[in-house]
């Protein structure tokens, strides 16, 4: 009885080692997207020219964020700063131009509700992509940092 008890132990063991399947998803490397460029603009307070942020080297879709904030405000001002991007794609050339920050915000206050940013595009090899900060209204003694980064995400 112990023969056969040990039997069906050794056959159930030899069973789940060789008859096992796994439920675990297939091992995949994971990777992140690559930054192709980071910028930083302190205490501007001039529009800015138009300026080539990079220029890919392949086609692909790239992804740019853009923060903003005034570092010094004025509440009488009713002028604004704008934020353009141009860049190239398939169809040709593109840009995109928003509300970057009010002028009559606080300090430390912008444009929460930009449906622009973060904002997926697709690039070119050998055209560049580049931006520029235009002021709507009066000149009013306000400044603003700008931050942005660009990632490649194919």
């Amino acid at each position: 009885m112990y023969k056969t008890l040990w039997a069906v132990v050794i056959l159930i063991g030899l069973m789940a080692v060789t008859g096992r399947t796994s439920s675990a998803a297939p091992s995949t490397t994971l990777t992140s997207p690559v930054i192709v460029a980071t910028g930083q603009v302190l205490d501007q307070t001039a529009p800015i020219a138009k300026t080539t942020i990079f220029t890919p080297s392949q086609n692909g879709l790239f992804r740019l964020s853009v923060y903003a904030t005034l570092t010094k405000p004025n509440s009488n001002s009713s002028s604004e700063w704008n934020y353009s991007l141009f860049w190239t794609d398939d169809a040709g050339i593109e840009s995109q131009r928003r509300l970057l920050i009010s002028n009559n915000a606080l300090r430390g206050v912008f444009n929460w509700n930009n449906p622009l940013y973060p904002l997926v595009f697709q690039g070119i090899a050998g055209a560049p992509v580049s931006y520029s900060v235009v002021r709507i209204g009066a000149q009013d003694q306000t400044t603003y940092s700008l931050y942005y980064v660009v990632e490649q995400l194919q």
